[in-house]
């Protein structure tokens, strides 16, 4: 743990200087530096003769890019299901960008084809900080899974807020006009995990949820998970059920694999179903973050093959869909579950 603290140190001594220097910088020669991997990717498919549409999203196709705080997240679309031979070439040119251009984020990659069955399992909401994707590939109505998508804003931005509000204040407007949630200016982590609590609108009479513990549990699992850096099984091994309830609902993909390894996964799961009665908005929460899930895994299918810790992973999702009711909604998403599992084994038509 002392040498990961050590490289995590580090890395925010280059990261503090990037950003100096960066203010240094006119603003079009900085957004230029960021959009130096996508001429280069282009380049390189079009010497190797693939066809596809690569482009910046998120902070930087928006231009509110912080030099040297920011990613580049880039996207690859293709109108044609890949080969494999081809993919290999293609995932060889991204190592390549991430050597040379260490800012390179996350990179996404969609086949046309493959796109059409697992489109309705994204989020309209992350989706818009995607707008060429959506001019590609055109659907008429998408789910915007706003529990969802304010729950994994604050866990990926949690330690960026604790250390400097001031520099994501671009994005919290942006995503605050997204989420149509109203403009106020957030001083911290803490206060912005408020703020997103407020749009779940709970109702502790009516819904049975002790706000205050909601918070308080979702606080403490952030801050050790993104400011401690502390794994999830060093997290969860000693707190009381109801962490593990609210966990469950509000980060299944996440608490999952911690309740496995601490052998509380059957037992939670047989006191899930009871615990969320009369709460529809964490029940709600659930379903989008399992939906979220789904989109996830599927665009990261391009980059590695179905292992058996994803099939497991899988399973394990499925069940957590079986102690509630079938409904169109779980239906819906056990279908996702069921096209993840053919897309892996290559059978997805």
């Amino acid at each position: 743990m002392g040498k990961i603290k050590r490289m995590y140190a580090r890395k925010k001594k280059i990261q503090r200087l990037s950003i100096y220097m960066g203010k240094a910088l006119p603003s079009f020669v900085t957004h230029l530096i960021y959009l130096m991997p996508i001429f280069v990717a282009r380049f390189l498919l079009l010497i190797l003769f693939i066809r596809a549409k690569v482009w910046a999203r998120n902070s930087v196709y928006f231009k509110e890019e912080v030099f040297g705080l920011s990613d580049l997240d880039i996207t690859f679309y293709f109108s044609k299901k890949v080969s494999p031979f081809r993919k290999k070439q293609i995932l060889i040119v991204v190592k390549s960008l991430r050597l040379v251009f260490p800012f390179v984020g996350e990179v996404l990659f969609y086949e046309e084809d493959v796109l059409s069955h697992f489109m309705a399992y994204g989020s309209s909401l992350e989706l818009a900080r995607d707008p060429l994707l959506l001019e590609s590939f055109r659907v008429d109505k998408l789910n915007p899974l706003k529990k969802a998508f304010l729950l994994n804003w604050i866990l990926n931005d949690y330690h960026r807020m604790k250390e400097n509000p001031l520099l994501r204040k671009n994005k919290v407007r942006r995503f605050q006009q997204l989420a149509s949630m109203k403009s106020i200016s957030y001083i911290g982590a803490e206060d912005l995990l408020n703020g997103i609590l407020k749009e779940f609108k709970i109702d502790d009479e009516t819904q049975q949820i002790e706000w205050e513990s909601l918070f308080s549990i979702l606080n403490t699992f952030l801050f050790n998970r993104k400011v401690e850096k502390k794994s999830e099984n060093d997290t969860l091994k000693s707190e009381p059920m109801i962490t593990h309830h609210y966990l469950a609902l509000c980060y299944p993909q996440i608490w999952m694999g911690s309740a496995i390894h601490l052998d509380l996964f059957e037992e939670t799961l047989s006191t899930l179903k009871a615990f969320v009665e009369n709460k529809p908005v964490l029940l709600d929460t659930f379903f989008e973050q399992v939906s979220w899930e789904i989109w996830g895994l599927y665009t990261h299918f391009f980059q590695f093959d179905l292992s058996s810790e994803v099939t497991l992973h899988l399973d394990h999702l499925e069940q957590m869909l079986n102690i509630f009711k079938e409904d169109s909604r779980s239906s819906f998403l056990k279908r996702g579950i069921y096209k993840l599992r053919l897309l892996g084994e290559g059978e997805l038509l």
